[in-house]
């Protein structure tokens, strides 16, 4: 999920990876990160206690009944996503009888199933794929943070895409705003790293806002991919591919 959690070539980058690593530091605690599951998979793996930590994740009141919420650390206004021949939409309700995707486990689901059932739901393994399936027509749309999605369409050429207006619905836009999350089962490690959030500094906090999202810094679709020396050097006596 680029640019808050991901991995290329198995070694965890993003902002929320940031974010723990900063905890970690100041707090002494030690992290192991895991990665190669859904977003499905790992929610469940948190709840069944595999996990001891989960980040990057949103509040609802189911996942509030087993789980600790820190307080939030981003908020990024939800959109939607369609296709650039598609009609503009500027209220959900003209997606009902229609069919979007989101991927499986996400929250924003609960949000349409509970208040737009007449909006038909595809469930897809991940942001990427969501946008897929608009993109090659499936669905109509899709749902994602705007940071998320402009990231999306600039990394891998979603030329055929544009994003909507803010969508004006409270309810969903709570979806959106980012916490990390320890069962009710272990308040102590919680406690600890909910105080080692709060003094966090707003400047450093800045900092790695704009290393992932802002213009200034870390340009999207610019990852370091891996690259040894020599294949660097190979590739520049190649000149224009």
């Amino acid at each position: 999920w680029p640019p808050f959690d991901f991995a290329i070539s198995g070694q965890p980058q993003g902002f929320g990876i940031d974010l723990m690593d900063l905890l970690s530091e100041k707090s002494g605690l030690t992290f192991k990160y895991i990665n190669g599951y859904t977003w499905d998979e790992l929610v469940k793996m948190f709840f069944d206690g595999t996990l001891d930590v989960i980040h990057s994740l949103s509040k609802t009141p189911e996942r509030a009944e087993k789980a600790l919420f820190s307080s939030p650390y981003y908020h990024s206004k939800n959109v939607l996503i369609l296709r650039n021949d598609s009609p503009d939409i500027h209220d959900l309700k003209d997606l009902e009888g229609k069919i979007i995707s989101l991927p499986r486990g996400w929250s924003s689901i609960q949000f349409f199933e509970k208040s737009y059932p007449a909006v038909h739901i595809v469930e897809v393994e991940s942001s990427r794929q969501a946008l897929e399936f608009v993109d090659q027509g499936k669905v109509v749309a899709t749902v994602e943070q705007e940071g998320i999605a402009s990231y999306f369409i600039k990394k891998f050429g979603f030329r055929d895409l544009k994003l909507s207006k803010w969508i004006e619905e409270e309810e969903l836009q709570k979806t959106s705003s980012m916490h990390f999350a320890i069962l009710k089962t272990n308040p102590v490690l919680f406690g600890l790293l909910e105080k080692t959030l709060s003094v966090i500094t707003p400047s450093e906090m800045e900092e790695l806002e704009q290393k992932w999202f802002g213009r200034e810094g870390r340009k999207i679709g610019q990852e370091d991919v891996g690259f040894t020396p020599d294949e660097r050097k190979f590739l520049e006596g190649k000149g224009d591919i």
